[in-house]
């Protein structure tokens, strides 16, 4: 993980206007680093890209409520137990949440090779766009 340059912090708590908790959510390490994940940014919005591999689609839930999308992963018990040698790939259960504003909404999921994509859009209400006002 790389190390914040202290002025960069300073510049983004600046920035952070009413927004103190947020960024200090941003700041705080996660308790849990499992699953990997990344947030990426689209043309339209973001992706996040969860390490899910071990889990089948169906062994993972997607929920949104009150701007909190929560994604659990949970293993169905195998009928008949397997013996590892060695095992590197967790598959216990998981919870991650992430916060989401108001105008972000999620337009899609996908599951491919071990990584599942959700696709957020951020949606810009008329009144918040800029306006050109004419001077008379």
């Amino acid at each position: 993980m790389t190390k914040l340059d202290q002025t960069l912090i300073n510049q983004l708590t600046r920035d952070f206007i009413g927004g103190g908790r947020l960024f200090d959510s941003f700041m705080r390490p996660d308790a849990s680093a499992f699953p990997p994940y990344n947030i990426i940014e689209t043309s339209t919005g973001y992706m996040i890209e969860l390490a899910t591999a071990g889990f089948d689609k169906s062994e993972i839930t997607i929920t949104n409520e009150d701007n909190r999308l929560t994604i659990v992963g949970s293993k169905k018990q195998e009928e008949t137990p397997v013996k590892f040698c060695y095992c590197g790939i967790a598959a216990r259960k998981f919870e991650r949440k992430f916060t989401l504003r108001d105008n972000i909404v999620i337009k899609s999921a996908d599951y491919n090779n071990g990584i599942l994509s959700i696709r957020l859009d951020e949606i810009v209400p008329e009144k918040a766009k800029t306006k050109l006002i004419s001077i008379s």
